[in-house]
């Protein structure tokens, strides 16, 4: 069917449905709900035929097409994320030497806390916030690790990426209160070890440094490519002076 015929047919369609509202309205007693309900029914009818007329269905299909595609023209974006999702898992989940993390400093700051205040409940409860957040990441590492060079990434699945990494910053902002409420328990006659301050300050400027480029990198491709995905997570804290 050709245009100047569909637009026809949208236009006798619409008045069709106007002379039967009207019939329905005089000729016949019906309940106020119904009349209701009838109006609301062809009132959506009306507004899908006209923005039928008008082309709004194919010119926005066509939109969505351009901006879900918009991210192939920035691959320095999906390199980028790769860099932060390796950033991200080392500072708060591996163990290694030589790369301060949560996992790693985090666990033995709460191992010396514990001991000096004599209690290891909080340390209990670092440890089950740290394993359930792992959890809950390594399936968005493995993720975008399948989705390496090769992949044809679409500006939708990109954005819903790095909401869930957003998202993962929040959740882990909620641990670190279980560390400086270990801190409130320390005697305030008996000064924190130094060690233990050099360890979690190595884990806070490690971790508040991805952090931070994180928060730059969403307000690029925010700008770039009209995204919302930003992260409510504030920078890690020093230990509080108990001396």
């Amino acid at each position: 069917m050709q245009e100047g015929s569909t637009r026809s047919v949208t236009t006798e369609l619409i008045i069709g449905l106007i002379i039967a509202a009207v019939v329905t309205f005089v000729y016949f007693d019906v309940s106020t709900e119904l009349k209701l309900a009838l109006v609301l029914f062809l009132g959506g009818v009306g507004l899908l035929n006209f923005l039928t007329l008008i082309q709004f269905w194919r010119k926005f299909g066509w939109k969505m097409t351009q901006w879900q595609y918009r991210i192939s023209k920035r691959p320095e974006f999906i390199e980028q994320l790769h860099t932060f999702d390796k950033q991200i898992r080392q500072v708060l989940y591996e163990r290694s030497e030589g790369h301060p993390s949560l996992s790693l400093e985090g666990t033995d700051v709460m191992e010396a806390l514990s001991i000096g205040v004599g209690d290891k409940t909080l340390k209990s409860e670092l440890a089950d916030k740290i394993a359930m957040a792992n959890v809950a990441y390594n399936e968005l590492h493995q993720r975008i690790a399948e989705r390496y060079r090769g992949y044809h990434w679409k500006t939708l699945e990109f954005a819903e990426t790095l909401g869930s990494i957003s998202g993962h910053f929040d959740l882990v902002n909620h641990i670190f209160p279980t560390v400086y409420r270990q801190v409130g328990l320390w005697p305030k006659d008996k000064p924190l070890p130094k060690e233990v301050r050099k360890k979690w300050e190595e884990f806070r400027t490690e971790y508040n440094t991805v952090l931070h480029g994180w928060k730059s990198f969403i307000e690029q491709t925010t700008h770039a490519l009209r995204l919302g995905a930003n992260t409510r997570a504030e920078s890690v804290k020093e230990l509080p002076e108990r001396d």
